[in-house]
């Protein structure tokens, strides 16, 4: 893994800056939690933080690093995924390379019904859940973080004191923070429904 920003500069129009930890999280659009996981596996630090001194990061170094883990990830799951394919085929007949209209009726039928069993069995092992439970799950507890959040304002002013124009802020602050919850909720069911696809062929995962 390299973490040289030549090899991943920074995106165009972005200029390059030294970020505390806060502000290096929002940049990358991650908690500061992830942070730290990321700080123990590596990622630069300019100055380390403790004792009251905040940490700092250079942006580009650590985009730079963020690009080379995600492809270091991504060829691990595509050679898995490769080696998964390979022994599939082995089994049936047939290379990697080929298509599945390379292969016999039967072989694509043998092949189709192997990833079916296999995605049954990887229910019963509870390692792959329906879309529609993991919607109506992810749909109940969002009503309850939305029912909190939507009484929080409220309930700032009565315990807290806020008046007038901090309440207002602290509404705002609710709605954007739901606002992108429903947005990120939304993506992330779209994209368990799409359907899986094998060899060219479509399995939707119900």
């Amino acid at each position: 893994m390299t973490d040289e920003p030549k090899t991943h500069p920074l995106p165009d129009g972005v200029d390059d800056a030294v970020l505390n930890r806060g502000q290096l999280a929002r940049a990358l659009d991650v908690s500061e939690p992830t942070l730290d996981r990321w700080i123990a596996d590596g990622m630069p630090v300019v100055e380390g933080g403790g004792n009251g001194r905040p940490y700092k990061f250079q942006l580009s170094a650590c985009w730079a690093w963020k690009c080379a883990r995600d492809d270091d990830e991504m060829f691990a799951s595509e050679q898995a995924e490769r080696a998964v394919q390979q022994m599939r085929l082995a089994l049936i007949g047939g290379s990697v390379g080929d298509s599945e209209r390379a292969l016999s009726a039967k072989q694509r039928a043998e092949l189709y019904e192997a990833e079916y069993r296999w995605m049954q069995a990887a229910q019963l092992r509870g390692e792959l859940a329906p879309v529609k439970q993991v919607a109506e799950i992810i749909e109940e507890v969002f009503a309850l973080i939305r029912d909190a959040v939507t009484a929080l304002p409220d309930r700032l002013q009565r315990e807290c004191n806020l008046k007038g124009r901090e309440i207002e802020r602290a509404i705002v602050a609710c709605d954007d923070a739901l606002a992108e919850a429903h947005r990120r909720i939304r993506d992330g069911l779209s994209a368990l429904s799409a359907p899986t696809r094998v060899n060219g062929h479509s399995l939707e995962l119900q």
